[in-house]
């Protein structure tokens, strides 16, 4: 579940809020977050994906896709292979 935390929303309390709704807003852009995003624009919603930082971090488990990862990917269309993936 992508919820943000008192400490995140603190951290970001100095930020400019606009006065924009949004219908469903999802926070994170890691990969459960871009799944629920990608399911929600698949399925005609309008939505609104917010993340922090501007590239992803580099880090070992960032690097790894489980078969049931690459499985889900998948099913939205997105073989890992295509983007410079390589099997492992």
């Amino acid at each position: 579940m992508c919820v943000p935390t008192k400490a995140m929303i603190m951290e970001n309390a100095s930020m400019i809020i606009s006065k924009t709704t949004v219908d469903n807003l999802v926070i994170g852009g890691g990969l459960a977050c871009s799944m629920v995003a990608i399911g929600l624009a698949t399925a005609g919603r309008q939505m609104t994906l917010l993340e922090k930082k501007s590239a992803a971090s580099h880090k070992v488990c960032g690097e790894f896709l489980s078969p049931e990862a690459v499985g889900y990917l998948n099913q939205v269309k997105i073989n890992p292979l295509d983007l410079g993936a390589a099997a492992i």
